[in-house]
């Protein structure tokens, strides 16, 4: 489903559920689907289905030296707020140090 913004603004948003297509939707606290990766919470709060394609968004929560595996994106961005803590990260090319 593709909505014009005209139409969009006159969509009710869904509640609580990651809609699969980018149309308006909210998720209360808490309501996310959520999954333990590697001793990690991941709370994924929208899909690039979600978004027309665009970005996908997620908070993920671990301890102290908590590592994830490899992970790419074949097309929407990537983008890392830390809001507490340090991260590391590795791109093509770069030898860790």
């Amino acid at each position: 489903m593709s909505l014009s913004v005209e139409e969009m603004n006159k969509e009710l948003p869904l509640a609580n559920v990651l809609p699969g297509d980018a149309v308006p939707y909210y998720m209360a606290s808490g309501e996310c689907a959520r999954y333990e990766i590697n001793g990690q919470l991941v709370t994924v709060i929208d899909r690039a289905a979600d978004t027309g394609g665009t970005f996908s968004a997620a908070y993920i929560s671990g301890g102290m030296g908590a590592e994830s595996p490899f992970v790419s994106h074949a097309v929407e961005h990537k983008t890392l707020y830390v809001f507490d803590g340090i991260l590391h990260v590795w791109l093509p090319g770069e030898a860790a140090s």
